[in-house]
């Protein structure tokens, strides 16, 4: 078509002042890249060790590879020539500034040139990514150089990053620093109900005898300001409360403190700390009952003569 200018019609790219026709695939024969172009911008038109005779065809460029009929970036491992970092096939790798690829920042080759290692750093040291630092996710790297984050410092040997521990009333800046059942608030503090126990070093319910502002210990209740056992109950030298006869029970632990009882059903059904067959339920001075008799003393002796009885035989 010639108007003022002559212009290839549609479908035909001017190829130094020849008309071609565009869209060739891969394979195909071409008299320039722009017909192989118009397919995929990573093919070129030349000549290939598959050409007859020197025909041009259409080809992949440089740092990519044939996928069908389509031109998809090449697969390379370290030291090899890339084009992206797509190119790249080991992990942690990119495609460098100069072309070819290798491990990233924070990343060394292994020896056998297979594998991106991290380059481990103590604390102090400088560092490219949060992976060469110690610590896990305590530590961090901070403007280049390897730190402990809030909460934590560094152990002696710089590899680790340690929790600092506080304990009740202690500054902190994280609950991790608190022992069991506190807070960080400021200072680590007690949660709501709780006392802190310096035996075992934790926020727990106060035992009985204990000051107390809501909960206490089990089977104990917080009675102006102070833990005592609610009824069915009796304080043990531990500070905790220990069912009495007639106190709901599940097993014959819970019954077994007071001697000639176990947890068993009563009357109605219920199962109860009561006395063994044998002993009697006996009223003390001080009114609390208790399981007298010898129903105890008569096991031992039965079990004694079962013992001895063969010897006698």
């Amino acid at each position: 078509m010639c108007s003022t200018t002559c212009v290839c019609d549609a479908g035909h790219t001017n190829t130094n002042g020849v008309c071609v026709p565009d869209g060739k695939y891969l394979g195909d024969a071409c008299a320039a890249t722009s017909q192989c172009a118009s397919k995929d911008a990573n093919a070129v038109c030349g000549a290939t060790e598959s050409g007859f005779g020197g025909i041009a065809e259409c080809f992949c460029k440089f740092g990519f590879d044939r996928d069908g009929y389509k031109c998809v970036p090449a697969k390379k491992a370290l030291s090899q020539f890339c084009v992206d970092d797509s190119s790249c096939v080991i992990v942690n790798s990119r495609c460098d500034v100069d072309g070819l690829c290798k491990c990233k920042a924070g990343y060394k080759s292994s020896v056998s040139n297979d594998s991106c290692e991290i380059v481990s750093k103590l604390v102090g040291e400088s560092c490219s990514i949060r992976e060469q630092c110690p610590g896990g996710g305590s530590g961090s790297c901070a403007s280049g150089v390897c730190s402990c984050i809030t909460g934590y410092q560094a152990s002696a040997d710089k590899r680790n990053c340690d929790l600092v521990t506080k304990s009740d009333g202690e500054s902190c800046v994280i609950n991790d620093q608190c022992p069991s059942g506190a807070t960080c608030k400021t200072t680590c503090t007690c949660d709501s109900g709780l006392m802190f126990d310096g035996n075992s070093s934790a926020c727990v319910r106060p035992q009985v005898g204990g000051a107390c502002t809501t909960y206490c210990t089990a089977n104990a209740q917080c009675i102006g300001g102070k833990c005592v056992c609610a009824s069915g109950f009796s304080s043990s030298s531990g500070g905790s409360c220990l069912a009495q006869l007639g106190a709901a029970c599940t097993s014959a632990e819970q019954c077994a403190y007071m001697p000639h009882a176990t947890c068993g059903k009563d009357s109605r059904g219920y199962k109860t700390c009561l006395c063994l067959d044998g002993s009697t339920l006996t009223t003390g001075v001080n009114g609390k009952s208790y399981c007298s008799g010898t129903a105890r003393l008569l096991v031992s002796l039965s079990l004694l003569f079962l013992v001895a009885l063969p010897m006698l035989l």
